[in-house]
């Protein structure tokens, strides 16, 4: 009888721990990790910036008042607006132009409107204050920080709704890109009997970086630019990181005692790669997240040095160098846009190297 009882509560004991059985339980490993990363004050620097730069984005894209698609007013005032610290304009009339005279007439309100003014034949070279100007026709002060464009768009406004809507944009695309990665990395490896892929993660990012680029040029060539263009073929194309970074460490885990363990007490295939293999090589593909973002960046970028149609009618970052290829002479704006761009660029790399080395601690488990 005892002997019975016995063997049911050995029977019970395993039963009721076989889901549990793990060296290494993925709850603890995400705290041990969160523990390893927020350890460095650097880390937190880090991660300020980076949260600090999609609010400054996002909250600017909310709350600036002039439109990033449409006329500040559909007027000729408005066009081609200098910067507002700059605030002046060079530009020849001829006598009889009708902006000509409403600059004269407002200066008559405003002397201080018009700098200098000089006549050559039947033309005159004009030097004005155009936010003055505005001030005095409409009564109110235009804040337009990096001027208009020819079609009188705030240059600000479309730069950073460019910004914030292609940052949307491209963390949809990563979560299909790591969707897509890790499944197909992870069951290649788990059923594969090929060993794991004998090249540094740096040289085959680097092979496979100018394929992509030049693939995703030739086919936005042929079929235009769109947003669901572009969300669709950069997630096809640009999901090799994560099935590499999955695909190598399925290889390692999978021979792993306790998968065999697991394996042992009955766990299925199936079970083994989503509870088990896919939360464990979690936090080394967060690592990847970082270097697809530079590269969907780069990609949409280039777009703007090729003839690619309908990207100009788009609200991107390809569009913003688009213009910028046109209006070089902003040099205040340049700036603007290539620091703010590579800033990003940088400190998601620099995050993203950091969780990679949170992660790959020499004796970690």
């Amino acid at each position: 009888m005892n002997k019975t009882a016995n063997k049911n509560k050995l029977f019970h004991f395993n039963n009721k721990n076989s889901a549990n059985f793990s060296p290494s339980n993925p709850e603890n490993s995400f705290k041990r990790y969160l523990k390893r990363f927020f350890k460095k004050k650097l880390n937190w620097v880090i991660l300020t910036l980076f949260i600090l730069f999609i609010l400054f984005v996002y909250i600017t894209s909310l709350s600036y008042k002039y439109s990033s698609s449409q006329p500040v007013k559909n007027n000729e005032l408005f066009f081609d607006l200098p910067n507002y610290s700059l605030n002046l304009i060079f530009k020849k009339f001829n006598l009889d132009d009708p902006i000509y005279k409403i600059i004269k007439n407002n200066n008559e309100i405003n002397p201080n409107i018009i700098i200098s003014e000089s006549f050559v034949s039947d033309k005159v070279n004009l030097t004005y204050r155009p936010y003055l100007l505005l001030k005095t026709i409409y009564n109110e002060n235009y804040v337009l920080l990096f001027g208009t464009t020819s079609l009188g768009i705030s240059r600000f406004s479309n730069f950073i709704n460019s910004m914030s809507k292609t940052i949307l944009i491209i963390l949809g695309i990563i979560l299909i890109q790591l969707i897509i990665g890790v499944i197909l990395g992870t069951y290649f490896a788990f059923y594969s009997k090929y060993a794991s892929i004998k090249i540094s993660y740096f040289l085959f990012n680097t092979i496979s970086l100018v394929p992509f680029i030049v693939l995703s040029i030739i086919i936005f060539k042929f079929l235009g630019y769109s947003d669901s263009k572009y969300v669709l073929v950069t997630s096809l194309l640009g999901f090799i990181n994560f099935f590499y970074n999955a695909y190598n460490e399925t290889n390692i885990i999978k021979n792993k005692e306790y998968i065999n363990a697991y394996k042992s007490i009955g766990l299925g295939n199936q079970r083994i790669i989503w509870k088990i293999i896919i939360p464990s090589i979690f936090f080394s593909i967060l690592s990847t997240i970082g270097e697809n973002i530079s590269l969907n960046l780069l990609i949409l970028s280039s777009l703007a040095f090729f003839n690619i149609p309908n990207i100009e009618t788009s609200l991107n970052i390809g569009n913003v160098f688009r213009q910028i290829i046109v209006d070089k002479n902003n040099v205040g704006y340049i700036i603007f846009v290539i620091f703010n761009i590579s800033f990003f660029v940088f400190i998601t790399k620099l995050l993203s190297l950091k969780i990679h080395l949170a992660y790959n601690v020499k004796g970690s488990k």
